[in-house]
């Protein structure tokens, strides 16, 4: 589980999230997960126009990781 402020669990590695429950949970803007977009954090469409974030994808780009999960 990642830990945004140290101190409350948030999400879950396996989990898939939408863009507003990773903009709630984080507590960012639309821009701020665009920039974050641009800057190699990697999305997911399962067949919609939908984009969803991978759990490990956002632990991994907020600890200083590039977003994308290596065995892809």
């Amino acid at each position: 589980m990642c830990r945004h402020d140290g101190t409350a669990p948030l999400m879950i590695e396996s989990g898939l999230y939408t863009r507003q429950q990773v903009m709630r949970l984080l507590n960012v803007s639309s821009e701020t997960l665009g920039h974050w977009k641009t800057e190699g954090l990697r999305s997911c469409r399962r067949g919609t126009k939908q984009a969803y974030y991978v759990g490990r994808d956002l632990i991994r780009f907020l600890q200083g990781g590039d977003g994308a999960d290596a065995e892809e």
